[in-house]
């Protein structure tokens, strides 16, 4: 994966977060490979590309950080029911991978409609065979990551 690709999602993630959240969340270490796509956190949005990009992008976060984001996201009060936080992220992986699809400039990039995983310890299958970069991120709320699988086509 070449580093014009890594900064783009990078971006990607700040902008997001500056914009739906109000906060601006920053690299808590250096990116690294991994060979299987598995962590501790407990929920995961995932967002498959196709087209110019394939792989697949996900937002991995800890249950208390998602709802912290999204309590922000829709400024409320009280901590957001579960469905709510499960939503929320899902919204907030579309728009991720929105604004990245933007910064490639390429009309045939294809984003599917995020998925949403709540299980401690899951693992993550994509179909394209190469290890994952992860992005380890700190933000008011607390640590999360985004992994990215992705190649460009030719």
């Amino acid at each position: 994966m070449d580093s014009t690709l890594i900064n783009q999602f990078v971006h990607a993630t700040i902008e997001t977060f500056q914009m739906m959240i109000g906060i601006t969340p920053s690299m808590s270490g250096r990116p690294y490979l991994q060979q299987e796509a598995s962590s501790s956190e407990e929920i995961s949005a995932i967002i498959g590309l196709s087209g110019h990009l394939q792989g697949g992008v996900a937002l991995r976060f800890g249950k208390d950080v998602a709802s912290g984001l999204v309590q922000a996201m829709l400024k409320m009060e009280e901590a957001p029911l579960e469905a709510d936080v499960l939503d929320g992220v899902g919204e907030i992986a579309n728009i991720v991978a929105g604004a990245l699809k933007g910064a490639v400039g390429r009309s045939d990039v294809s984003i599917s409609l995020p998925q949403v995983v709540l299980s401690q310890g899951h693992r993550l299958h994509y179909s394209v065979k190469m290890p994952s970069l992860v992005v380890p991120f700190t933000c008011d709320m607390g640590p999360f990551q985004i992994e990215v699988q992705a190649i460009r086509s030719a």
